[in-house]
């Protein structure tokens, strides 16, 4: 465990370690490993043991890239940098960090796949986020049935109560319109286009600098004719990248 020196509650907020603005820590565990590059395949070359001061001075993903006193430069883990202290004694993690850089990116674009009922379903995503808690989502899902092809065009918004956790549950709320095409071998079917209301669950997980883990539970409700309606669900996972 590192005891921050010298660091203000900065640390949450800002988004990136620059040279202009570099970062004091004091090495509280037994010692912190320093390897050659910013992953575990690069070797250990120079341990510093507790007590120490290290300069932190770069960031990539998961890894820091810290000075010692003595000048040597080295890459360490998020872990053994994790639990620290700003000046006031409040507790921080490395992670925040992290998570406000997920933040501060305005645009995603995703691929998704899983079951509409009990057809398969791959959907597109593209979303633009207003601030830390709300999403706009546009998505654009092909589903494959036996006895008929189906397209949805739906727009959601998606609430984040808590933007700030490593996996992050989410509520969306949406319509759209989904349109019904049946089997060409099927005598007297008809295509259809109808509107669609949608609430739905979900959670997402940062998984690296630029790419999320989401899996997501949307309830659909079809409006079929003026005195009948038709409900159906879906659940889909997939992947993200943000920019």
């Amino acid at each position: 465990m590192l005891a921050l020196l010298g660091l203000s509650s900065l640390l949450i907020e800002s988004n990136a370690i620059s040279a202009e603005a570099q970062w004091h820590v004091q090495v509280e565990d037994p010692y912190v490993e320093l390897h050659t590059g910013p992953g575990r395949g690069y070797p250990v070359f120079h341990v510093v043991h507790r007590g120490a001061a290290l300069t932190i001075l770069h960031r990539k993903t998961q890894w820091y890239k810290v000075k010692t006193e003595q000048g040597k430069e080295g890459w360490v883990v998020r872990e053994q940098m994790e639990q620290t202290l700003t000046t006031d004694g409040t507790e921080t993690r490395f992670i925040d960090v992290l998570n406000d850089d997920y933040q501060k990116r305005r645009f995603e674009l995703g691929l998704a796949t899983g079951l509409f009922q009990d057809d398969p379903i791959v959907e597109v995503h593209g979303g633009y986020r207003f601030n830390d808690a709300f999403l706009l989502e546009l998505m654009y899902g092909s589903i494959s049935g036996t006895f008929s092809s189906s397209t949805i065009y739906h727009l959601g918004l998606v609430s984040q109560p808590f933007p700030d956790w490593s996996w992050q549950p989410n509520f969306s709320i949406g319509f759209g319109q989904l349109d019904n095409v049946p089997q060409a071998s099927l005598v007297g079917g008809q295509k259809t286009q109808n509107t669609l209301f949608s609430a739905g669950l979900g959670i997402r997980k940062y998984i690296s600098r630029s790419f999320l883990f989401r899996v997501d539970f949307r309830d659909y409700l079809l409006l079929v004719e003026d005195d009948r309606n038709e409900e159906y669900h879906s659940l889909t996972a997939g992947f993200s990248v943000f920019f």
